[in-house]
This record gives structure tokens, C-alpha cells and sequence, in this order.
């Protein structure tokens, strides 16, 4: 009879990219995911900024462009990291790594960094909105699974 070694048996680790926008639906999304998948596995997680910030950035269309431009990235990165940790805190690991994206659009971003990373599945959570809503912002999880060269795992949250 011949056994398998420890390593033939145990499944192969994959890396998972959770992409959040910081919101309970991308939490729940990260935590079912890991329930499922479990621990046994290296977890990114991913979070783009406001892409609505160079809109409301006071600076932004003022003489002063590179200033204002270099300003406004910096509070992006911010505020992309605060939406990853806010995820990264749901799921059960000791240090999940993650990863801000500040600059460009969420889905081209997610994306990008989950080519950059070797990702071998994205995780994204999916609210239902209305009709004016889809026109006015594009879905980020309809582009990443349009896009994305591997598998995504798209999670409608129950609460919408």
C-alpha cells in the first residue's frame, strides 16, 4: 500500500484577495469566504480610496494641481487602508495582509493588484441598488468579474 506524504495530501494554499470598499457587506463577504475556504490559506485584503475625492478635494482645481493632486492621493491611501484593516479586523487572522489602492478607479485596481499578487481567487461583496444608482457609479464587482484573469467569488449581501 502506498501512503501520500503529508504535502501530496494537503490541499494546495491559495491566495485569496478580498476586495472591500469597507462596508458590512464586504465584511460579511470576507468572513463567509473564510468560513468556507478556512484559515489555511494567505488572505489579502484590498481597498481602493473615495474615487469621488477629486471631486470634493478643496485644493483640486486650484493653480497649485501637483500639490493638490499629491494631497488628495495621500488622503486616499488613508482612507483605502482604513476600509481594508475595517475588514481585515473580521476575519480570525493574526496580520491578514493588506493592501491600499489610491490611485484610479476600484475595479481596474482590484484587479490589478490581484494580478500583481498571484491571486488564485478574488473575493467581493455585492449590494442591490436601483436603477439610478447603476447609471451614476458602475458596478465594482460587475467589472472585476468582467475583467479579473481569475476566478471571482461575488457574495450578494443578504441585508440589501
Amino acid at each position: 500500500m502506498i501512503e501520500a506524504s503529508a504535502a501530496e495530501s494537503a490541499p494546495d494554499r491559495m491566495k485569496i484577495l478580498v476586495a472591500s470598499d469597507g462596508d458590512s457587506a464586504s465584511r460579511r463577504a470576507a468572513r463567509w469566504a473564510f468560513d468556507v475556504l478556512g484559515a489555511d490559506h494567505e488572505w489579502y485584503v484590498c481597498a481602493a480610496g473615495d474615487p469621488d475625492l477629486v471631486r470634493t478635494h478643496p485644493g483640486a482645481f486650484t493653480a497649485d494641481l501637483a500639490a493638490a493632486r499629491s494631497d488628495m492621493l495621500e488622503r486616499a491611501k488613508s482612507r483605502a487602508d482604513e476600509r481594508a484593516r475595517s475588514t481585515a479586523a473580521s476575519l480570525p487572522l493574526a496580520e491578514p495582509q493588506v493592501i491600499a489602492l489610491s490611485d484610479g478607479p476600484p475595479g481596474p485596481a482590484v484587479v490589478e493588484a490581484a494580478t500583481d499578487i498571484g491571486a488564485d481567487l478574488i473575493v467581493v461583496g455585492r449590494v442591490d441598488r436601483n436603477a439610478v444608482s447603476r447609471l451614476l457609479h458602475p458596478s465594482v464587482s460587475r467589472h472585476i468579474v468582467e475583467h479579473a484573469p481569475m476566478p471571482v467569488l461575488v457574495l450578494t449581501d443578504p441585508g440589501s
